[in-house]
């Protein structure tokens, strides 16, 4: 086959715009755009299919990529000819399409020099490829070449009207896009003093205000602010109000909407008609001017980061939303890790509106069974397959005091995700298809991925929930993230206020032990010493110079305690408890023992575990025989042996060894029933009598040598 491509993921309209120039010089061939599709590149292929019916998907391109490839040609490329990271090694001919401008430049002027014609809906494409690449000719990179094929399309018949036409249909999104949902009003009634709460709790910054009749008025969080120092908390708060906020039609694009606030004293534009759909603040209007086209067709990404079958799994559910008049979207973690090009795990979805709902249609309609939170608007769908997805309601979230759980009430897609942490984790990818890849990133957690930085959306969020503070260490260390100087601020801010006092031990015991778990856990916990959170954990480790060493050791440590056992039980998180407890004073850790609340074991490492671990180092160090050291070791969890290992004490060593790869799987040759039957009976006597049988096995002795070590102990001779 021939085959186009362009050489760079996400080349958009000027990419594709290229893919048709190609064609026009050289002939048919196969078509490739690689990576995600903008908005943009989706509409133009949706009204000119036709002109690209050979333009094929990635799927498509990888598969395509092992055949043997007449003629290849490579737009923007360099050398080697490389598509989307699979090499080409079959091509007969490479021809490279390269420039310093617009992609599409070099090919109009080469149609140019061969003495091609095109029609004009073709030059009106390589038209709109240039002014796309080119950003209207404004660019720094923009070339003398660029304006002359651009005055190539206008003799052609291309239309500028329509370039900018179609440009400004992909850069402006309508008013129900940009709105938020649901609608949150205040009654005419309510006092200045309510309005305020309202505003804070539901973390907007403003509402509209209504009666029997309809919307009536809107108030701001700064007016409500200025009524309150001006002693008005009691008033009304429509006293206040600059009148009723103007009102857009769903399908107004964005420029309508701008004229609308500009016209109106208030900070609000409700979308709907009798009754409000969604409503827009200034600060979203003008978010969303900055961030037009950006979204994205991210199913490439999708392909990469998820197993087939969680694919298709997430398809069945978001066609059965968008039948029921519902949105679907992936959110917050998953959508991070699918941008960064990570394995996605958990599938975590959010719908704006009901959740249990759309949980309940997916077990009859889909199979498998669901398990509901009615409480939390929360449900988990397991498949007939075994799969488990998370359904949430969006909602908003306030905290009537530090440290505090959060009241949750049904909130819309951008309240849901304010309510989250990080900006990196309040991203929600749409599933819906007739939507599907659009990205919703309204404080801009790609640009901070990009960055690889963490940055919290809002002031007191440190203080709202504390383990915030360690889940950042957490994602820090997994990512090779920095806190945003801003972020690092708060956070510094929150621990002079004594931020963590409320955090009840149970909660940052879960979130210290998640820490514990993760591959790069020294550096987790060498950034909870750099930000002064150790001492949240307990004042003795605030001086405690040596943690991070031992965690590290500890770490290497449950490495090889994993090889020598085998046991697939223990993870590093349990072992890491008692590199922490070693910082701690006995006495402390018991007033403390909460911290550790989980699985037994967890409990007794986090107590008892630094002195267990001394006593059974000195005990083996002593201990001549394998007996005497199998009787020490028998008696530790698998999380001290693992201590024991990261003593570094050699004999130790040796034992723990010995231990996991032989004295923990020899057993006595000799059983109660023999020993019975030479006149032993039952009673402590046998306990015993066995157990030397055992010790005998431990220092090599065979059955003969067990029976008699038995025999002994029982005084038979």
């Amino acid at each position: 086959m021939d085959l186009a491509s362009t050489a760079r993921l996400s080349a958009g309209l000027g990419g594709l715009a290229a893919l048709l120039g190609v064609e026009r010089l050289e002939g048919p061939r196969v078509l490739a755009l690689p990576g995600p599709r903008s908005a943009a590149v989706r509409r133009l292929l949706d009204a000119h299919a036709v002109l690209f019916a050979r333009l094929i998907g990635d799927d498509e391109l990888a598969r395509r990529a092992m055949e043997p490839i007449g003629r290849l040609t490579l737009i923007g490329a360099g050398d080697p000819p490389d598509v989307v990271g699979l090499h080409l090694p079959y091509a007969d001919e490479v021809i490279r399409v390269d420039g310093a401008g617009a992609l599409a430049t070099p090919l109009i002027l080469a149609l140019e020099r061969e003495g091609r014609t095109v029609l004009p809906v073709e030059a009106g494409i390589l038209l709109l490829g240039v002014h796309a690449d080119t950003r209207g000719f404004s660019s720094d990179g923009v070339t003398a070449d660029d304006h002359a094929a651009a005055s190539l399309c206008l003799a052609w018949g291309a239309s500028l009207a329509w370039v900018r036409a179609t440009l400004d249909l992909a850069a402006a999104p309508t008013a129900a896009e940009i709105a938020t949902t649901p609608v949150y009003a205040l009654g005419a009634d309510d006092t200045v003093a309510s309005a305020s709460a309202s505003l804070h709790r539901l973390r907007v910054n403003a509402m509209p205000i209504r009666d029997e009749a309809g919307v009536v008025g809107q108030i701001s969080r700064r007016e409500v602010d200025d009524a309150l120092r001006h002693g008005l908390g009691d008033a009304p708060v429509l006293g206040v109000s600059v009148g009723p906020p103007p009102v857009v039609a769903p399908d107004a694009p964005l420029a309508d909407v701008r004229r609308a606030l500009a016209a109106s004293a208030g900070r609000l534009v409700l979308v709907g008609d009798a009754e409000p759909r969604g409503v827009i603040t200034r600060s979203a209007a003008f978010r969303a001017g900055e961030q037009a086209g950006a979204s994205e067709d991210t199913r490439f990404l999708l392909g990469r980061s998820l197993d087939p079958a969680d694919l298709a799994l997430l398809d069945a559910l978001a066609a059965l939303a968008e039948r029921r008049g519902a949105r679907l979207f992936l959110v917050g973690g998953p959508v991070r890790d699918l941008l960064l090009g990570r394995p996605v795990v958990d599938l975590d979805c959010m719908v704006p509106g009901d959740a249990i709902a759309l949980g309940e249609a997916a077990a009859a309609a889909l199979g498998g069974h669901l398990h509901a939170h009615p409480a939390f608007a929360t449900c988990t769908w397991t498949s007939a397959s075994g799969r488990k997805v998370d359904l949430t309601s969006a909602r908003t979230e306030s905290y009537a005091a530090r440290a505090a759980l959060p009241t949750v009430v049904a909130g819309g897609l951008r309240h849901d995700l304010l309510r989250r942490d990080f900006s990196v984790n309040a991203m929600a990818l749409e599933l819906t298809p007739s939507r599907a890849g659009d990205l919703h990133d309204p404080f801009g957690g790609r640009a901070d991925l990009a960055a690889g930085r963490l940055r919290v959306l809002h002031g007191l969020s440190f203080h709202d929930d504390p383990t915030r503070a360690f889940r950042a260490a957490r994602f820090a260390g997994r990512f090779g993230f920095d806190l945003e100087p801003g972020t690092r601020s708060l956070l510094a801010a929150a621990i002079r206020a004594g931020f963590t006092a409320h955090l009840g031990p149970e909660r940052l015991g879960a979130e210290l032990h998640r820490l514990f778990a993760e591959p790069e856990v020294v550096r987790c916990v060498a950034l909870l010493r750099g930000w002064g959170l150790l001492a949240a954990i307990h004042p003795a480790l605030d001086g405690d110079h040596g943690l991070v060493d031992r965690v590290a050791r500890h770490r290497d440590a449950w490495g090889r305690y994993e090889v020598l056992s085998g046991d697939a039980a223990t993870t590093a998180a349990d072992a890491l408890w008692l590199a922490l407890a070693a910082g701690v004073p006995d006495a402390a850790r018991r007033a403390q023992e909460r911290l550790a609340a989980g699985p037994r074991g967890r409990m007794r490492t986090w107590i008892e575990g630094p002195e267990r671990v001394a006593e059974a180092v000195a005990g083996l160090a002593a201990a001549a025989a394998p007996h005497a050291r199998a009787f020490i070791l028998e008696r530790l969890t698998p999380a001290e042996i693992v201590g024991v290992i990261a003593s570094g004490d050699p004999a130790a060593d040796g034992a723990v060894t010995w231990w996991l790869e032989r004295g923990r799987h020899l057993r006595a040759e000799v059983g109660g029933d023999e020993l019975m039957a030479l006149g032993a009976t039952p009673g402590p006597g046998l306990g015993v009598a066995l157990r030397r049988a055992q010790e005998a096995a431990w220092d090599g002795a065979d059955r003969e040598g067990q029976l008699a070590a038995a025999r002994a102990s029982l005084g038979l001779g």
